[in-house]
């Protein structure tokens, strides 16, 4: 049946997003995996779910330094650190002087300088951005930062070339038509707001902006287009940039 379809387009997205159990038994073929790149921000509302119900369970028993590095951790392992090596990955290839060598280090599996020094910046600014979230911000800052990293992903996509022949990136491209992304980009900009009114308003236009500028620099890089390091770059600078955001309008942790 039909609901039966978009349960398992659902389960799809989540399987290509988290290391969640969800039940898949059947193999994914790529129109699934086209279809599921629609879910992606609701995978992101979720994971930010999952971390606030984290918080609302410690809080009451850890310092705010403690719990911020449990939710830092706890968001790296539900996504089996999926995006974070995409960032370490690209670390190392942007920054590099040699184009040619770009998308040689992107499939290299080691890791350099830039990726040890992004490392510690990108971890640090997040720990940091909930250590100074005053709590009655935490539950939106979560649930923001999940949610539009995954949508920005979805815009990377429909906005940027893929840069490979083959891959996932290839069924993701195939999903994406203009029509998908307006729906998707209203639903994510409603419940943006609905979580944290004008503030999450304003992390939503952020966010697509940040996805662009981003972008169009990346592309500069990788004249090839975009690869799935890029779009795991771009989730967890979108992550970071809105809890370092609620952070900086939210007033003293002591609030």
């Amino acid at each position: 049946t039909l609901i039966r379809h978009w349960i398992r387009v659902l389960q799809i997205a989540i399987a290509l997003l988290t290391v969640l159990p969800t039940g898949l038994r059947d193999p994914i073929r790529t129109t699934d995996v086209a279809q599921a790149v629609r879910f992606f921000p609701l995978v992101g509302l979720g994971l930010g779910g999952i971390l606030w119900g984290i918080q609302t369970l410690l809080h009451p028993w850890l310092s705010r330094e403690l719990l911020a590095w449990i939710l830092v951790s706890a968001l790296l392992g539900l996504t089996g650190m999926l995006h974070f090596d995409g960032f370490l990955d690209c670390c190392d290839a942007l920054w590099t002087r040699d184009p040619q060598r770009r998308l040689e280090i992107l499939k290299d599996s080691r890791v350099g300088s830039f990726a040890v020094g992004g490392a510690w910046i990108l971890l640090m600014g997040k720990w940091l951005a909930l250590t100074h979230l005053p709590p009655s911000l935490l539950p939106p800052a979560l649930l923001s930062g999940s949610l539009v990293g995954r949508w920005g992903l979805v815009l990377a996509v429909a906005w940027f070339p893929y840069g490979r022949e083959e891959g996932l990136g290839v069924a993701y491209k195939a999903g994406c038509n203009r029509w998908l992304v307006t729906w998707v980009s209203l639903g994510v900009v409603g419940v943006l707001v609905g979580i944290g009114g004008w503030l999450g308003l304003a992390m939503g236009l952020a966010a697509a902006g940040v996805t662009g500028v981003v972008g169009s620099w990346i592309s500069k890089r990788l004249p090839q287009g975009l690869t799935g390091d890029c779009y795991g770059l771009l989730v967890e600078v979108l992550e970071v940039l809105s809890w370092l955001g609620f952070s900086l309008t939210g007033g003293s942790p002591s609030d």
